[in-house]
């Protein structure tokens, strides 16, 4: 699935950049691109297969909904790890 604006190929997984949880794309669509948890704007979406580039041990098919965090040692508190 295309971005509405950016250059950006979205696949079936899509993560939020606000509050790094990740959901269908389909849902941030139906959404008028906005994240389904937070409502952070369509500025804040990222591809799943980028984001699970970045960390070691991210799942293919992650589970919607969780929490995956860009930077796993920063933040992890935050997210109730």
């Amino acid at each position: 699935m295309e971005h509405p604006f950016l250059d950006l190929n979205l696949g079936e997984f899509s993560w939020c950049l606000h509050c790094e949880r990740v959901h269908k794309t389909a849902s941030w669509q139906a959404k008028d691109w906005e994240c389904p948890a937070c409502g952070a704007g369509a500025l804040d979406v990222r591809p799943w297969e980028e984001v699970r580039g970045l960390v070691e041990g991210y799942p293919e098919r992650p589970e919607e909904g969780k929490y995956y965090l860009q930077y796993p040692g920063e933040s992890a508190q935050a997210a109730g790890a």
